[in-house]
C-alpha cells in the first residue's frame, strides 16, 4: 500500500504551454543611490489606480542595497515608486503607489482556485526561463485564523522566487512564498491575497521606503506560519522531512492544531518512516474534521503499511463512503479486504471500481487474483 499526496490524487495539467504575457505584469527595478539597477523583479498594476503590488522578500533581503524603486511599464516608460500603501507579510506582498501607472483591471484579487485548476505565474526572466509560466494547483492547505497556503506545480522546474500568481484568466492571487534553500523548484506556494485594504499600516513617504522596507536577516514572509508552512512543503534534499516536520511543528505552536495542518505532517513522518507518528497524526485529522476524505484515507494507507489491514479497511470504508466515487480509495479498500482476508468484500469493491475507472479495476483484479 503506497500513501497517496495529501490532497490524493494529483489533477492532471491542463495544457503543456505556458501563455505568453499577462498584460497586468510589470518589471520593478530597485537602484542604488547613483541610479544604477541593483536588482530586478517583478510588480502587477493594480485596479486601484497607480497602485502596484510587487514581492515583499527581495525587498527586504540584506544584500541588496537599494535606494529608490521604479517600475517599467510595457512601453519602457518608467513610473517612481513614491510611498508604501501596505504591507501583507503573509502574502508575501507590498502595495505601493506610482503616480503615472495607470490601472489595469486583471490587478483585482480573484477567488481561490479549486485543486486541479490551471495558474500562470510571473517572474523575472533569466537567461532563456520564460518571464511567464503556466501550472495547476495541487492543493489547497486551510491554516487556522482563516488564512491558506495554495501550492502549485509549474510546467517547468525553473521555479519562481520571486514572482507573482494568477489565474488561467489573468487575474492576480498573490505572491509566490519564499522558497527554502534548495527547495523543489518545480513547485511554488502563495498565500492568497485579499486587496490593497488587506493590511493597510498608515502610508509612508518616499524618503522613508527604506525605513519602510529594511533588509533583514530573515525576510518578514518567510517567518509568517503561511511562511513556515509553504518552505515545509517545498523543501527538498537529505534532511527534508525533518525540516519540514520542525517547521509544521513551529506553526502548531503558533496556533494550534488543526485537520490540515496534521494531515501534512502526518505525510512527513511517514515518507521518512515513522508509521507510529504518522498514524497518530491522521487520526487526530480525523477526529477534528469527520468529514476530511484525505484524512481517513491517508490513515488507512499509514494502518495498511504497518500491517493493522483490518484496521486500515475501516478507515478506508470511511473515506470511501465521504467520497464513493474515488477511484483510488475503493482501490486501497479492496487490497486492504484482501489483506485481511475479507476477499468477497474486496470483490464487491473490484466490481464497484468497473464504474468509476474500468482501467484501474482491471489492474486491480490482475493484482488480487480475481
Amino acid at each position: 500500500m503506497v500513501l497517496m499526496p495529501a490532497a490524493g490524487i494529483n489533477a492532471a495539467i491542463t495544457g503543456s504551454t505556458a501563455p505568453a504575457t499577462l498584460p497586468c505584469v510589470r518589471t520593478l527595478r530597485a537602484l542604488d543611490a547613483a541610479g544604477r539597477p541593483v536588482f530586478q523583479s517583478v510588480a502587477v498594476a493594480l485596479a486601484d489606480k497607480d497602485l502596484a503590488a510587487l514581492p515583499l522578500h527581495p525587498l527586504e533581503r540584506g544584500g541588496a542595497r537599494w535606494e529608490r524603486l521604479e517600475i517599467a511599464g510595457p512601453d519602457a516608460t518608467t513610473t517612481a515608486v513614491v510611498r508604501v500603501i501596505a504591507i501583507d507579510a503573509t502574502a508575501n506582498l507590498a502595495v505601493v503607489e506610482a503616480p503615472g501607472l495607470g490601472t489595469c483591471d486583471a490587478g483585482s484579487a480573484a477567488p481561490e482556485p479549486a485543486a486541479g485548476s490551471a495558474i500562470r505565474v510571473a517572474r523575472d526572466r533569466v537567461g532563456y526561463r520564460p518571464a511567464t509560466i503556466g501550472g495547476h494547483v495541487e492543493r489547497v492547505i486551510a491554516l487556522p485564523g482563516g488564512r491558506s497556503v495554495t501550492l502549485v506545480r509549474l510546467l517547468d522546474d525553473g521555479g519562481a522566487d520571486p514572482g507573482l500568481v494568477f489565474d488561467a484568466g489573468g487575474r492576480f492571487l498573490g505572491g509566490t512564498l519564499p522558497a527554502p534553500p534548495a527547495g523543489q523548484t518545480a513547485l511554488v506556494a502563495y498565500s492568497p491575497w485579499g486587496g490593497p485594504d488587506g493590511a493597510a499600516p498608515p502610508a509612508w513617504g518616499s524618503s522613508d521606503l527604506r525605513s519602510v522596507l529594511p533588509p533583514r536577516e530573515a525576510p518578514s514572509a518567510a517567518a509568517t506560519d503561511p511562511g513556515l508552512v509553504a518552505q515545509a512543503l517545498l523543501a527538498a534534499g537529505p534532511g527534508a522531512a525533518e525540516r519540514g516536520l520542525a517547521l509544521l511543528e513551529e506553526v502548531v505552536r503558533h496556533d494550534g492544531e488543526s485537520a490540515p495542518l496534521l494531515v501534512e505532517r502526518g505525510v512527513l513522518q511517514f515518507n521518512s518512516g515513522r508509521l507510529a507518528s504518522a498514524i497518530a497524526d491522521f487520526d487526530r485529522a480525523a477526529a477534528l474534521d469527520p468529514a476530511s476524505h484525505v484524512a481517513r484515507f491517508n490513515l488507512g494507507i499509514a494502518l495498511g503499511s504497518s500491517g493493522r489491514y483490518a484496521d486500515a479497511a475501516v478507515a478506508l470504508r470511511g473515506a470511501r463512503d465521504l467520497n464513493p466515487t474515488h477511484a483510488r480509495t475503493r482501490y486501497q479498500l479492496a487490497l486492504a479486504l484482501k489483506a485481511a482476508r475479507m476477499a468477497d468484500e474486496a470483490r464487491r469493491e473490484c466490481d464497484s471500481l468497473d464504474a468509476i475507472d474500468p482501467n484501474l479495476a482491471g489492474d486491480l483484479r490482475a493484482t488480487l487474483g480475481l
